[in-house]
């Protein structure tokens, strides 16, 4: 449902919940609440909301309301509390939705700032070994010169060799890029489970033909998840499992009465009566 308007300030509403309406396609699930005066529309895609509400028990829903037309309507209400279950179902506020949304983020923060501290180190730690190296291999090169002076021409190069042979520097192992890498969110999709619809109880109270829903049908959701790509094995969760349809249908059939005697003519006889002629 679009949103129309600007949100007036957090409402609250105190009903009944009498409906609840999902199809198959539709951003939102619609929730109908009602008392004795009133009724309000609310519609979420809070999954904690959706399986926690019962149909017929007492709600106050808060959260900011919204005009479409003559029909208002909460959407995404802050705070969802139970009026008759023991156990109140609440929906967490937006303030702390926010704070657990900078937790994450000062998080993610810290986590980047140690990859990029590591990595300069570890270049750092590269640049190094090979400037050591380097200095190895001319301090080895300008002795090799020098002894070679006081040798023979064969000697010297010899150890001119040796010197080159055992000077050559090692380069430092290049760190695996695997470690740093970030995970894949594996591809998932959300399909919708069809709810069944029982065959109808024959209620012989009803008026014959009659079709009463006990229990709405409500269709159910799973997430088929794919790890290694589309061409490799999936892994489904249910979300929420659906609401069977219950129904009754009448099979009462008023009695009905004999057609009356034609005024014009006369009753049967009594068999019982002799004839007078």
């Amino acid at each position: 449902m679009p949103t129309v308007g600007a949100a007036e300030s957090d409402f609250s509403f105190v009903g009944t919940l009498v409906k609840r309406q999902y199809k198959p396609g539709q951003r939102y699930v619609q929730f109908l609440f009602e008392n004795d005066e009133d009724s309000m529309l609310t519609v979420s895609r809070n999954l904690r909301l959706i399986r926690g509400l019962k149909i017929g028990g007492l709600y106050r829903v808060e959260g900011p309301e919204y005009e479409l037309g003559d029909k208002r309507y909460i959407q995404e209400p802050s705070r969802v509390v139970s009026l008759t279950y023991a156990a109140p179902e609440e929906l967490p506020s937006t303030r702390s939705l926010k704070l657990a949304m900078m937790a994450a983020f000062a998080s993610i923060v810290v986590v980047v700032g140690l990859v990029l501290v590591f990595g300069v180190h570890n270049g750092s730690g590269q640049l190094q070994a090979r400037a050591t190296a380097k200095q190895t291999k001319v301090s080895t090169t300008d002795t090799s010169k020098d002894t070679s002076k006081s040798l023979s021409p064969t000697t010297a190069a010899g150890a001119t060799a040796s010197a080159k042979v055992n000077t050559t520097p090692t380069e430092p192992t290049p760190t695996s890029a695997a470690t740093n890498a970030t995970p894949t969110t594996p591809d998932c999709d959300i399909i919708s489970i069809a709810y069944t619809v029982a065959t109808p109880v024959e209620d012989p109270a009803v008026t014959s033909g009659v079709v009463t829903i006990i229990n709405q049908g409500h269709a159910g959701q799973k997430k088929v998840c794919y790890p290694t790509g589309r061409s490799g094995a999936s892994v489904t969760t249910v979300i929420t499992q659906p609401v069977d349809q219950t129904s009754t249908i009448g099979t009462y059939v008023a009695p009905v009465d004999p057609p009356p005697a034609d005024p014009g003519t006369d009753p049967p006889a009594d068999p019982s009566t002799p004839d007078a002629t």
